[in-house]
C-alpha cells in the first residue's frame, strides 16, 4: 500500500525539479520569516492488532481499512542560517469506520465504530535549498491525537442496540517528505507524503455487557497539499 504512494511522491518530484530548471529562483526570499496556512488530508490508514475482552465467539475483523480526510491549519517559521523548518499543525480527521464481530452461531454481535481523531502536531521539516523556487524536504512529526469512537452494538440474532462513545489520548508520531513551491512573492504550496501512527482506539466498556474492543495501531499514510502565506 505504501509503495504506490512512494511512486506517486517520487515522480511529482522528478517532474517538479523538471519545471524548476526553467524557473527564476525566489525561495530565498522566504527565509527567516513566519508562515501560517492550510492543509488538506488525504489518507490510506489501517488499524491493527484487534483485541476483545467479553466475547462469547470467535471474533472477527470485517473491516480494518478505511479512507480518510480532514483539514488542518498550519503556524511556522523557516531558518534562514540553518536549512529547518519548524511548524505547528492542528487538524481533525474523519472518519474510519472499523467494524469488528463475535462470531457465535444464530447470535452474532456485529460491533460498528466511527472513529474521529483530533491531532495537535509539531513537524520539524530539513530543506534542500537550491537556486530554483522548488526545495525538497524530510523531516518528523511527533504530538498528541486524541480518538473520539462512537460503538454501535447490534445483536444480529436479535435484541436491542447499545449505543456508546469514548475518547483516548495517544502519542503521534512519524515521518514525512517532500517538495515546497515558491509561487509568488509571499505564497508558496507544498506536496508531501506523510507515515503517521497515532496510537491506540478503544471502544470503552460496553454498558450492561461490558466487552471492550481495541486496536493497537492506527497507522496512516497521508498525502498532504498546504497552501501558505509568508508574513
Amino acid at each position: 500500500m505504501v509503495k504506490p504512494l512512494v511512486s506517486l511522491l517520487l515522480v511529482a518530484g522528478v517532474t517538479l525539479a523538471t519545471l524548476a530548471l526553467g524557473t527564476p529562483a525566489q525561495a530565498e526570499g522566504l527565509l527567516n520569516r513566519p508562515y501560517a496556512g492550510i492543509r488538506a488530508i488525504g489518507s490510506v490508514a489501517n488499524l491493527g492488532d484487534t483485541t476483545a475482552k467479553g466475547f462469547t465467539g470467535r471474533t472477527l475483523v470485517e473491516n480494518d481499512s478505511d479512507l480518510v480526510a480532514g483539514p488542518a491549519i498550519v503556524g511556522g517559521w523557516i531558518f534562514k542560517n540553518f536549512p529547518l523548518r519548524a511548524e505547528i499543525e492542528a487538524g481533525m480527521r474523519y472518519r474510519f469506520d472499523y467494524d469488528v464481530r463475535d462470531v457465535v452461531p444464530n447470535a452474532t454481535v456485529d460491533y460498528e465504530f466511527d472513529v474521529r481523531t483530533w491531532q495537535v502536531l509539531l513537524n520539524t521539516i530539513f530543506e534542500w535549498r537550491n537556486s530554483s523556487p522548488f526545495t525538497p524536504m524530510v523531516g518528523a512529526s511527533v504530538g498528541w491525537a486524541r480518538q473520539y469512537v462512537e460503538t454501535q452494538r447490534s445483536n444480529l440474532g436479535g435484541g436491542p442496540q447499545i449505543n456508546t462513545d469514548h475518547s483516548t489520548d495517544n502519542i503521534a508520531w512519524g515521518g514525512l517528505v517532500g517538495v515546497n513551491w515558491h509561487f509568488a512573492e509571499n505564497w508558496s504550496a507544498d506536496f508531501m507524503y506523510r507515515y503517521i501512527n497515532m496510537g491506540v482506539v478503544e471502544s470503552g466498556v460496553m454498558p450492561t455487557t461490558g466487552e471492550t474492543i481495541e486496536a493497537e495501531d492506527y497507522v496512516s499514510h497521508d498525502i498532504l497539499l498546504s497552501v501558505y502565506y509568508h508574513f
